[in-house]
């Protein structure tokens, strides 16, 4: 993608955003059989369950092989690689880390802004490393990051 597409779809997305009834816009690259930029398909919703919806049905079209998704922000190859949430965890923690947050905010940072449905496996990763802390409504979960035992969240700068 060139650097005046990159912002033009930038300068797109937060103009969806701006309006009143928008909240979740996520652009799916659309490539070629060989690799190239087609077009990109932009989804927009007022809601969270809309952007899980259409992940996920992109990600049952991307094994069709008729697609390929590419995300140019950090040059995967595939846009649904759900086995580097540590790639996006860096992302993560430069948006949102330093101050406590609900559970929302990751939520709806996953759906906008990486190929992932749910911030968990991102949160996963900042956990093992020590940048992260969980404020329980009751007892701590044993695993995962259930969304509604969580009171806020915050990731270390």
């Amino acid at each position: 993608m060139t650097r005046l597409s990159a912002d033009v779809l930038g300068l797109y997305k937060r103009r969806l955003r701006s309006l009143s009834q928008v909240r979740y816009v996520f652009p799916f690259a659309m490539n070629t059989r060989q690799g190239q930029l087609n077009y990109h398909l932009v989804f927009a919703s007022q809601h969270p369950l809309g952007l899980e919806k259409m992940k996920e049905a992109m990600k049952a079209v991307d094994q069709t092989g008729v697609y390929s998704f590419s995300d140019d922000s950090i040059g995967q190859g595939q846009l649904f690689d759900f086995s580097a949430p540590a790639d996006w965890a860096d992302k993560m923690q430069a948006a949102l880390g330093g101050s406590w947050r609900p559970y929302a905010e990751f939520r709806d940072y996953a759906l906008n802004e990486t190929p992932f449905i749910n911030p968990k496996g991102m949160l996963k990763h900042l956990k093992t490393l020590g940048k992260l802390q969980v404020h329980w409504i009751a007892a701590p979960a044993k695993t995962g990051f259930p969304e509604e035992k969580i009171r806020s969240i915050l990731i270390d700068r």
